[in-house]
């Protein structure tokens, strides 16, 4: 993964928290009937708490209708202007 991609938290209506790389190969559904995500890389949390990227995982498609709420976090560090914001 290089410059260009968020993190992302997605909340599942049966409580599972689903964390991953939302990035220029990742793909949003633009159909209002159908808000289905891909995420191009899975996060994993390690014994002492921190998350890295799954190397085994080729990405992951999560099923709109099963999104409670999405949230987007730029990397710490901040976008190309410095900035630790999304919009």
């Amino acid at each position: 993964m290089g410059q260009g991609f968020l993190g992302s938290v997605i909340v599942l209506k049966d409580g599972t928290i689903v964390r991953g790389i939302y990035g220029t190969n990742s793909l949003a559904s633009s159909d209002p009937d159908r808000r289905d995500l891909f995420l191009e890389g899975v996060l994993v949390q390690d014994e002492e708490g921190r998350f890295h990227i799954d190397p085994y995982a080729g990405g992951l498609w999560i099923d709109g209708s099963q999104i409670v709420m999405v949230k987007f976090v730029v990397p710490e560090g901040g976008d190309d202007d410095g900035e630790n914001t999304a919009s």
